[in-house]
């Protein structure tokens, strides 16, 4: 704008670049999208876990199940996409439980790291022609180590860095959320490989704060991460990071249900009292799951529903744990008919060499 044969200053605006990580670009995907589409609903496969098309993993074992409503031949190819790494290091397997669900577990050896492409083929007979109805995209990432604790001296005073847990097993925090409209909370045990325990914790904000429930079943070194969102900021901020020391652990093992607004202390197992299955053996569970419809364990090896035993809330049932390097999912169901499963509580299968160690105290 001119005025009096000048120039006026209407708008200033300047220009900042940040740095940021950047992700590895996708891969050439020989279909339109990732993850289940429509092709695989027209040929019954119903997808119960990971919708999404990207799965992004730590300890390089993935269970993706299936809810098969048709008769069809299935196949499958796990793809590198990067030369360096071993075609040893990574397998696939094919499971079906009584309902017929399809149950593939990945296993990616922890030292590999890299994209890999998971493709599904099927065909509902053997004159048809097999058709690529489904294919998952998998980062296997670095695995995350325990942190050092930092000690600052000052005047021969040391200021511990960490929090220590009560002995409840249970600990309450409240964080500044001032303009936040969305806070994430991860919670993660430093165990012999990095655990994620964030189904543990739970989180709201109210008045410009954001209060913190943890609840810690096992004893051991935490981390606890917390990042926000603002309004007009579509990225996710560091907000604060612990280190938290549980010494007792809590004697409520269950998480934080998916279902619901409140967790409570309605969940109580008896058998098995431990995280860590051994492998290829039948396992007693006994839990007492109140209000449940239906209680099931998730194995490698398929589904195993518990019985109800009388008018109690009493579940048991045994589960086979199958191979090693595998996970176990405790599963309830709360409303009739639904088909939505709460997570209460996940088991590793280790080797019985592993178990062994543990005993002894060398991890």
């Amino acid at each position: 704008m001119e005025e009096n044969n000048g120039w006026r200053n209407v708008l200033t605006t300047r220009i900042i670049n940040e740095a940021e990580d950047t992700q590895e670009a996708y891969p050439v995907n020989p279909r339109d999208e990732w993850g289940p589409g429509v092709d695989a609903l027209k040929m019954g496969f119903v997808p119960k876990s990971h919708h999404s098309g990207e799965i992004c993993v730590q300890t390089g074992v993935i269970q993706i199940v299936f809810r098969c409503e048709t008769s069809v031949h299935l196949s499958h190819s796990l793809l590198r996409c990067d030369t360096r790494i071993d075609r040893n290091s990574f397998k696939v397997s094919v499971l079906r439980d009584k309902n017929n669900d399809v149950i593939l577990i990945v296993d990616i050896d922890t030292k590999a790291q890299g994209i890999f492409i998971l493709q599904l083929l099927a065909r509902k007979s053997k004159n048809e022609q097999i058709s690529n109805i489904c294919n998952y995209l998998i980062r296997k990432e670095k695995p995350q180590y325990v942190p050092t604790l930092e000690f600052v001296t000052n005047n021969k005073i040391s200021e511990k860095t960490y929090i220590t847990a009560p002995e409840s097993g249970y600990l309450q925090m409240t964080v500044e959320a001032h303009g936040m409209v969305e806070m994430v909370v991860e919670l993660k045990l430093q165990d012999i490989q990095e655990l994620n325990f964030s189904e543990h914790s739970r989180h709201w904000i109210r008045d410009n704060r954001c209060f913190i429930d943890l609840n810690f079943p096992r004893r051991g070194t935490y981390t606890l991460l917390v990042r926000g969102k603002e309004l007009y900021d579509g990225r996710m901020r560091h907000i604060q990071q612990e280190t938290i020391i549980v010494d007792v652990p809590s004697k409520r093992w269950s998480c934080f249900p998916k279902v619901g607004v409140h967790w409570n202390s309605f969940y109580r197992i008896d058998s098995p009292l431990t995280h860590n299955l051994k492998e290829k053996e039948d396992v007693a569970f006994l839990v007492e799951v109140f209000y449940a419809q239906d209680v099931a364990v998730l194995a490698a090896t398929g589904w195993y529903h518990l019985d109800r035993l009388g008018e109690s809330w009493l579940w048991k049932g045994q589960v086979w744990t199958g191979p090693k390097s595998t996970r176990s999912q405790l599963l309830a169901r709360f409303e009739v008919g639904s088909p939505k499963w709460s997570e209460l509580l996940l088991f590793k299968v280790s080797s019985k060499c592993i178990q062994k160690l543990n005993k002894m105290g060398c991890f």
